[in-house]
């Protein structure tokens, strides 16, 4: 029985030095092997976390590998695969719009008011009808409802890290799609 084996079976039994001996061990080859596998960090951080909260949490019904290095590589490739496929399957459901999610502009009336141009208000709508349902839900809860990232991923049932990726790539999406647009608006909006 060699060394790592002798710690193996102390973290097996509840030790908490071990079980850091195994982490500070490991940390640095896990995370380079993560890095390989998604280009993601937020990725491979999660996952590295997850691996060792699942090697904790479920330490004493655990099997003693012949190389604990393989085990954790194995292990951590196993978390972030399902991590990624869980990324893709929510953005598949945002594209499928499973569900309508309604946004209407409640400021309509105040540009109407202040004697805005009807077409300052028909772009800001076409921009916002022109994203999918579940897009226009993360911009509610973000930006009409004020919610936090971490209150939106626990509404939505994600990852923090996933919604504000979401909120930033559907940002984009629009200043992209709108970019002489959205000038356009700026313009006048200035001139008045």
């Amino acid at each position: 029985m060699d060394y790592w084996d002798i710690i193996w079976n102390e973290f097996k039994n509840g030790s908490s030095p071990a079980f850091e001996k195994i982490y500070y061990k490991y940390i640095d080859v896990l995370y380079r092997y993560g890095s390989k596998i998604t280009t993601d960090k937020e990725i491979v951080k999660d996952a590295i976390q997850q691996l060792f909260l699942e090697l904790h949490s479920t330490r004493k019904n655990l099997t003693d590998p012949n190389n604990l290095e393989f085990y954790l590589l194995k292990a951590l490739k196993r978390i972030i695969i399902r991590q990624i496929t869980d990324n893709i399957k929510y953005e598949q459901l945002h594209e499928k719009d499973i569900y309508t999610f309604k946004l209407e502009l409640s400021f309509e009336d105040e540009l109407t008011k202040s004697e805005t141009n009807e077409s300052q208000i028909e772009l800001l709508k076409d921009m916002i009808q022109s994203l999918s349902s579940k897009k226009k839900e993360l911009l509610f809860l973000k930006f009409y409802s004020g919610l936090k990232n971490e209150q939106i991923a626990s509404l939505l049932e994600l990852k923090p890290a996933t919604v504000q990726k979401q909120i930033y790539r559907t940002i984009l999406q629009l200043q992209i799609k709108f970019k002489d647009r959205i000038i356009l608006l700026c313009v006048i909006q200035h001139k008045k």
